[in-house]
C-alpha cells in the first residue's frame, strides 16, 4: 500500500514524463517563484534528460540563477543551450539561450561577445511573443551602450524595453 500511495505521488507530483513536466511547471513559476523554480531545478536528474531537455534545463537555470541574483561569468551552464538552440528550438528559447549568453559574458566583463549574443537574442525576440524577455534584452542592450558612453543608442534600447515591458502588462519597469 505505502509503494502504490509513493508511486501515485509521484505521478501526481511530476507526471508521466517527469523531467518534461517538472520543466514545464518550472516555466511556469519563473517569474513568480524563482526560489522554489531553482529548488526543482537543483533536485532534478540531469543523467537521464534528452538534449532538447538538457538545453530547457540549462535556459531555466540560468535564469533561475539571475533572477536569485547570482551572476554567473562562466559559461559552462548555458553553454550547451545555445549550441542546441541554434538549430533547434522556437524563437522564445533562442532568445532566452542568447540572451542568457550575453549576460554571461557581460559578467565576465566581455562586451563584444555580450553585444553579439544581445543582437542574436533581439534577432530571434521579434518572432516571439514573450514581450517580458524581450524587455529584457533591450534592457541588457541598454546596459551595454551606458557602459560605453554610447547614451543616444542607450537611450533608444530604453525606450524599446519600456515598450515591451508595457505590453507585458509590468509598467513597474
Amino acid at each position: 500500500m505505502h509503494m502504490i500511495l509513493t508511486i501515485f505521488l509521484s505521478i501526481f507530483l511530476f507526471g508521466g514524463n517527469s523531467v518534461t513536466s517538472v520543466l514545464d511547471r518550472v516555466d511556469s513559476i519563473i517569474e513568480s517563484n524563482p526560489d522554489s523554480a531553482y529548488v526543482m531545478l537543483s533536485e532534478l536528474d540531469r543523467s537521464s534528460m534528452s538534449k532538447k531537455e538538457a538545453a530547457r534545463f540549462a535556459v531555466l537555470y540560468s535564469m533561475a540563477l539571475d533572477k536569485k541574483y547570482i551572476d554567473v561569468a562562466s559559461d559552462s551552464v548555458i553553454r550547451d543551450a545555445v549550441h542546441y538552440y541554434l538549430h533547434h528550438g522556437d524563437a522564445d528559447y533562442r532568445m532566452r539561450a542568447f540572451y542568457y549568453q550575453g549576460l554571461v559574458s557581460q559578467n565576465a566583463g566581455d562586451i563584444d561577445s555580450a553585444m553579439e549574443s544581445y543582437v542574436r537574442a533581439e534577432h530571434y525576440g521579434r518572432k516571439s511573443g514573450n514581450q517580458r524577455m524581450r524587455g529584457r534584452v533591450y534592457m541588457g542592450l541598454q546596459n551595454l551602450h551606458w557602459s560605453l558612453f554610447d547614451i543616444q543608442n542607450a537611450s533608444v534600447e530604453a525606450k524599446k524595453a519600456a515598450e515591451c515591458f508595457l505590453a507585458a502588462g509590468d509598467p513597474s519597469r
